[in-house]
């Protein structure tokens, strides 16, 4: 293979050989292919083999200044406010010759008797990194957003390791972090973020606090007057995309203590991160400009932009100064020049020019232009810059960014002074398809959440194929990890998981890496919470598609409606690709909405859940505890996978049990296609009613066939009103899924099926009359009778004791199933038991030290309450599939009920998370007003509160993005839109009038929406009320016997369907990208 010393030196060598081959004659195809090779390998490597990469010395020169001594004082100062008693039983040390150049090590060395433990790193971040790795690997203790868990033992552990870094970065914050987040923080929350940053390897986070006091000191000297300003600069919690150049004005303007307040955070934010080592990176001009700059240069090269996110006039259509215009060197260099004289620099900076706004122009040599030229603004005054730039744009618009666009972008800059931040690499990496972003170095990223909405969500499956695919990838331009979500304080266990890919080499299994996680994120290592976040890890956060927008219709936070209408990308109007995050229960309401997406197998998450409401009873109940902890231990050892199914870690040893994507609850109900030769006899109605004593003679006798043994102490004590839908789940349990023949089938279609609800929230299919008597005559049958058919049933086991499968292995790595009918046979489970079972890794059950009441950590709060909102928000999604229902069958009566029942639920859903601290409306209201110096200044950021999570605009313009399940949102929100929109349809049942959607749209808007975003004197509790363990298991009495079969077979349907079209949606999206890249662009 021919490489070359330089790029320079490469071209050169290129231009003799054509031009050599152009006077010789003997230019032939052969020639131009390896003339080409030889530039392409020369731009991705950019180095003779074996040589440093050339961006490894100008990396070099980001590092911070700052002494070790120094660097030492912050990670010290660091463990008196993690751990204030414990602190002076650890030393640290800084040592940059403590490992490799360019990568971060750190050492722990604990004796494990009562002396100190001894921290070493090569910066104060490697430090404070190894401080959580002793932590959570020795004393399982854990950090958090929420809350930690740091009850560490006694005496400290022994432990003796050292960890060096893979790369060289570890990168924190998406641009739009600081609005949806981060945007009210005052010092003392930065200064937590910025300990968990040190503490989780973070060593280059964003820094953007307080550039608009740059730009208005700036933009002042140029010659702008204040209401130009005031008309440019939008609101604090809309800044992240003012600065992009989406929006202009809205929610503004801002004042000089705005100014004032966070010049002055943004000092104590940029020396803390430095005093760790951190190289923070700063903004850059990315070319947007207030409309009075055409006032003072008239010929200057300004255009305005298309419309973004269906904001309209004076609020869109902003200003774009071209690059190539020398105004743009200007403003550029001089903005950097203030950044530097205010903070000073590590020469990284944040540039996107054309973040979700499509170029002008598709010339490569047009771009390669504007490129140039930004990049020339920084180094005009720091000769060392870097361009930071968000590799969102060839994700987002990769129908105009091509492979001939996006190299001409990216090659405008040297190679090694570009870093590409491939934005949403755990899902659709984008460096693949632009090899390796043609050289420039770039950071793997996870993006995981938009707008910060709540749900419970993650992928680690494909994100541990990525980043394996990505490591792997040849000449691979990798130069670190980054976490990137719009939106923090939600689902962390997935930020957990993604920082450990920073310094693990070999895959993780998941499975027992779940176990280890409850035991450190409550501090016990009781073996139901291992065997619930087993639960969780294999179902909701284990997306398998690439679902970009994750949970689309959380049906009860969604804004009303009559007609389905595909909400439309806030970021390209062109793709029309589904939103994200709004769950039907939080956004505006429809007639004719569209399920839930279900990306998981339900089932696995309702068992999780019980689990994590038997420990907050045991715990209460200390007569129950021991058996409830063996009922545990028999869960934890026995393996949750099936012979079938995909693994999901490939790196578990031979004997050791891998945890399977499919759910085994799901798996003992799978449908079948009936041999024709069966008899009817063999499959039963779900009509039919079956005695509460056969059911648990079922269990027993058949308990072998089962994973999960059904606790017959906890069903004794289930009340008599529950025990139909009770027999329903075990049926279903034991694989005798059950469903109406041909004959009942044809006896519903003839009347007309309602719900019935018995008790609030306990809705369960309602039979017609006729099969309500048919269930009563059922009860009356004799005993012998019903011998007759247990005995029946017996022989259908044994005849169904071979596993029939339908299944297709999909591109994705999932298992999918076709229901074909309606009639369903038992089957028996086939478990992978390990030979061996006694040599695999467990946990020490009988070794549990001390305290283990879980019900007393924040953490077990935080994780009940949000795993029984995804519960509730699960019902309230299937009540407003119900509700819509009724009214199209025009039946008055029922519909009411679903409305009152809807209601009910929602104040439930409220009361709930009113109960934690980190689900408070609140506190975001609370953070917002401290930052006001009179009542004018409280009301707007109050509005801009308020309106970022509703409405997002002056009239909805991107209503729901950013919706939170929050206590005080529930309540004074979404309650009400939903309320209006059943009183709305009852009344037009009662009058005989149609639904008029956009009437129904505007009256919403007048009366709930846009009066809630301006009444900013409305107070919401900002301490948690009520204890959240009683009303979570109050709460789960009341919802849970909704998951019986029927619901539980609706949920798997969304599943699969999901899956179906998400695959051929990206089949589709692939092929047409294959096809555009092939083409000749001109």
């Amino acid at each position: 293979m021919v490489v070359a010393s330089s790029p320079g030196s490469l071209k050169d060598t290129m231009g003799g050989v054509w031009k050599k081959g152009i006077l010789q004659g003997t230019l032939t195809v052969p020639v131009l292919v390896t003339a080409v090779m030889m530039m392409m390998i020369g731009s991705v490597t950019g180095t003779s083999s074996g040589e440093t990469p050339p961006w490894e010395q100008y990396f070099a020169q980001t590092v911070p200044d700052t002494s070790p001594e120094e660097q030492t004082q912050a990670v010290e100062g660091l463990l008196q406010r993690l751990l204030p008693q414990r602190s002076k039983e650890f030393s640290v040390r800084v040592d940059p010759a403590l490992g490799p150049e360019g990568k971060d090590t750190f050492t722990v060395a604990s004796p494990g008797v009562n002396t100190s433990v001894d921290i070493a790193g090569t910066s104060g971040v490697a430090a404070a990194w190894g401080i959580l790795h002793y932590l959570k690997y020795s004393c399982y203790a854990h950090v958090s957003w929420e809350a930690d868990q740091l009850d560490l033992p006694v005496t400290l552990p022994h432990a003796q390791f050292k960890v060096t870094s893979n790369d060289r970065f570890r990168y924190y914050q998406n641009v739009c972090t600081v609005s949806y987040s981060m945007v009210w923080w005052q010092w003392q929350r930065w200064q937590r973020e910025i300990d968990w940053m040190a503490l989780n390897g973070i060593n280059a986070p964003l820094a953007f606090t307080g550039q608009e006091a740059i730009w208005q000191r700036l933009y002042t000297k140029m010659g702008l007057t204040q209401a130009e300003l005031d008309e440019h600069f939008v609101g604090p919690a809309f800044q992240a995309w003012g600065r992009m150049g989406n929006i202009r004005g809205w929610g503004g303007p801002l004042s000089p203590s705005w100014h004032n307040q966070t010049l002055t955070l943004q000092h104590q934010i940029l020396a803390r991160m430095r005093q760790f080592g951190m190289t923070p990176v700063l903004p850059a001009f990315a070319g947007h400009v207030p409309a009075g700059l055409t006032r003072l240069y008239p010929e200057a090269n300004v255009t305005r932009l298309e419309a973004w996110g269906h904001f309209t006039d004076p609020y869109t259509r902003t200003y774009l100064l071209d690059a190539n215009d020398p105004l743009f060197q200007t403003i550029g260099s001089t903005f950097i020049q203030e950044m530097i004289s205010e903070f000073g620099t590590n020469h990284m900076y944040n540039c996107d020019t054309f973040n979700e706004m499509t170029p002008t122009s598709s010339d490569p040599e047009y771009l390669k232009s504007i490129g140039a030229s930004i990049y020339e603004a920084m180094k005009k005054v720091d000769p060392d810059a870097i361009w930071v730039m968000q590799g969102w744009l060839f994700f987002n618009d990769a129908a105009f960014w091509h492979k001939q666009q996006a190299q001409a972008l990216l090659t405008s800059v040297p190679i090694g002074r570009m870093l590409v931040l491939d934005l949403a690499s755990e899902v659709e990496p984008q460096y693949g398809r632009l090899e390796s972003y043609f050289g420039q170095p770039f950071i793997f990223c996870m993006l995981h959440n938009y707008g910060g909405v709540s749900g419970l969500f993650g992928n680690v499956q494909v994100l541990m194929k990525n980043m394996k695919t990505a490591r792997q990838f040849p000449n691979v331009t990798l130069v670190g990890t980054g976490i990137t979500p719009e939106g923090i304080n939600q689902n962390y266990v997935m930020y957990d998981f993604m920082s450990e890919l920073a310094w693990r080499t070999q895959p993780v299994n998941v499975s027992q890496w779940a176990v280890d996680y409850a035991r450190r994120r409550y501090g016990s290592a009781d073996p139901r919470l291992g065997h619930a976040w087993q639960l969780l890890m294999r179902s909701v956060y284990n997306c398998t598609a690439v679902l970009r927008y994750h949970g689309k219709h959380v049906v009860i936070m969604r804004r009303p409606r009559i007609k389905p209408r595909v909400f439309q990308s806030v970021y390209n109007a062109k793709t029309k690709i589904f939103n994200h995050g709004q769950y039907n229960v939080v956004i505006r309401p429809e007639i004719d909405l569209k399920p839930d997406e279900i990306w998981y197998t339900v089932a696995d998450v309702v068992r999780a859940w019980d689990l994590l409401v038997a420990i907050a009873k045991s715990e209460k109940d200390e007569n129950t505890l021991d058996e409830d902890m063996q009922e545990g231990k028999e869960n934890i050892h026995r393996p949750i996978s099936l012979t079938r199914g995909i693994n999901m870690d490939p790196s578990a040893p031979h004997k050791q049990h891998n945890m399977g994507i499919e759910s085994d609850l799901m798996n003992m109900a799978e449908k079948v296609q009936q041999s024709p030769s069966r008899s009817k006899a063999s499959t039963y109605s779900d009509k039919s009613y079956i005695r509460w004593e056969r059911q648990q003679n079922s269990i027993k006798r058949f308990s072998h066939y089962l994973t999960d043994v059904v606790n017959e102490k906890a069903a004794d004590r289930t009340s008599p009103t529950q025990k139909l839908n009770i027999k329903k789940l075990v049926l279903w349990l034991l694989g005798c899924e059950t469903s109406m023949g041909r004959k009942n089938n044809e006896r519903e279609n003839e009347t007309v099926r309602n719900r019935r609800y018995e008790g609030v929230g306990k809705f369960i299919l309602a039979e017609s009359r006729e099969e309500a008597r048919e269930s009563e005559e059922t009860e009356e049958h004799t005993a012998e009778d019903e011998n007759k058919r247990e005995r029946q049933e017996e022989i259908e086991i044994k005849q169904n004791s071979e596993l029939r499968e339908d299944m297709n292995e999909s591109e994705l790595g999932t298992t999918t199933r076709r229901y074909n009918r309606v009639d369903v046979v038992a089957e028996p489970l086939v478990v992978n038991m390990n030979e061996n079972q006694e040599e695999q890794k467990t946990i020490e059950w009988d070794s549990i030290e001390g305290n283990i009441h879980v019900t007393e950590q924040a953490t077990f709060h935080h994780d009940l309450v949000d795993v029984t909102r995804q519960m509730l928000q699960l019902v309230g999604g299937q009540m407003v599939m119900t509700l819509i229902k009724n009214y199209k069958n025009q039946v008055f009566l029922a519909l009411q009920e679903s409305h009152y029942l809807l209601q009910d639920l929602l104040k439930d859903l409220d009361l709930l998370l009113g109960s934690s601290p980190n689900f408070l409306l609140g506190l975001w209201v609370d953070e917002a007003s401290t930052w006001a110096t009179d009542q004018k200044e409280r009301d707007q950021y109050v509005f801009n509160a308020l309106n970022q999570i509703t409405l997002w605009g002056p009239t909805g313009e991107i209503h729901d993005y950013a919706i939170k399940q929050w206590a005080g949102l529930i309540q004074n929100y979404i309650k009400p839109r939903w309320e209006l929109f059943g009183q709305t349809l009852l009344t037009g049942l009662q009058q005989g009038t149609p639904f008029n959607q956009s009437l129904f749209h505007w009256n919403l808007f007048e009366n709930v929406e846009d009066p809630f975003t301006k009444n900013t004197n409305a107070s919401y509790p900002s301490v948690p009320q009520g204890d959240s363990i009683e009303i979570a298991c109050h709460l789960y009495e009341k919802y849970r016997p909704v998951f019986g079969l029927r619901l539980l077979q609706t949920f798997q349907r969304q599943y699969y369907r999901t899956l179906k079209r998400i695959a051929m949606k990206k089949n589709k999206r692939k092929m047409k990208n294959m096809n555009k890249d092939h083409k000749v662009v001109p």
